[in-house]
C-alpha cells in the first residue's frame, strides 16, 4: 500500500473511533443540546440566585404583548415579546417607554419576518420580564417567548425628561 492511502485509511479509522467514543450507543450521529435543556443548564444557578428578592423586582417594570403571527411558512398563536425598563420612580413614563419599544419591535417583525401580526393581549407588571415570562409559561405551554428587549437602551429616545 502507498503511504498516502495508508494515512487516509488510518485517519478514517481514527475519526470513526472518536465518533463512536463521543456518542455511546447505536447512534453514529452527534447529539446536540436541546434548546430547553440548554436554557435549563444556563438558568440552573444556585438557589439564592433563583429566588429574586422583592427589592430587585420592584426596580424593574415589564411590558408584554401577546401576539398571533403568521407568515407563508408558519402560523404561531401565542408569541410573547417583552420589554423591560428600570423604574426610576416614574411608572407611567417607564411603562410608556416599554410599550413604545414593543410597538417598534412589532413593526420590525412585520417588516422582516411575519406578514400578519395580531396583538391578542397586553400585560404590564411591576417585576422583571424573566419572572413574568416564567409565570406566563407556567399557565400556557404553547407560549413562545420571542425576545426580552432592554427598554433602557432601545427606548432612550422615548424618555420624557422634565
Amino acid at each position: 500500500m502507498k503511504p498516502l492511502s495508508l494515512a487516509c485509511l488510518f485517519a478514517a479509522m481514527l475519526l470513526s473511533v472518536s465518533v463512536a467514543i463521543a456518542n455511546p450507543g447505536n447512534s453514529a450521529r452527534p447529539s446536540f443540546i436541546r434548546s430547553s435543556k440548554f436554557v435549563e443548564v444556563v438558568n440552573n444557578t444556585s438557589t439564592s440566585n433563583k429566588e429574586v428578592d422583592a427589592s430587585a423586582n420592584s426596580a424593574k417594570v415589564c411590558a408584554c404583548q401577546l401576539m398571533s403571527v403568521s407568515s407563508n411558512n408558519e402560523k404561531l398563536d401565542y408569541v410573547a415579546v417583552f420589554a423591560e425598563k428600570t423604574n426610576n420612580g416614574e411608572l407611567n413614563n417607564s411603562f410608556s417607554v416599554a410599550m413604545k419599544v414593543l410597538d417598534n419591535e412589532k413593526k420590525q417583525m412585520k417588516q422582516l419576518f411575519y406578514s400578519k401580526i395580531k396583538v391578542v393581549g397586553k400585560i404590564t407588571a411591576y417585576s422583571s420580564c424573566r419572572s413574568l415570562a416564567l409565570k406566563l409559561k407556567a399557565g400556557n405551554n404553547e407560549l413562545r417567548v420571542y425576545d426580552i428587549l432592554d427598554a433602557d437602551i432601545l427606548g432612550s429616545r422615548y424618555i420624557v425628561k422634565k
